[in-house]
């Protein structure tokens, strides 16, 4: 098991200890995925609107202004 450099990932998530790097690698990619939204009950827009704002890339998020 190879050891887990904190600088491998990204602010604010903080690898735990005792995670091997597969298991963090898989959480990442989770993350990356974002929500499932198939039991949320809420209009297709508050959906796309929810899914813009929880981008795990920061390049495309919207700022909160242009949400406004």
């Amino acid at each position: 098991k190879g050891e887990v450099e904190l600088y491998d990932y990204f602010y604010p998530f903080s690898p735990p200890p005792d995670e091997s790097r597969p298991e963090l690698k898989a959480y990442i990619a989770r993350q990356k995925e974002g929500p499932d939204f198939t039991r949320l009950e809420c209009s297709e827009d508050a959906k796309k609107l929810l899914t813009l704002l929880l981008t795990y890339d920061k390049e495309p998020r919207p700022s909160m202004q242009r949400v406004l």
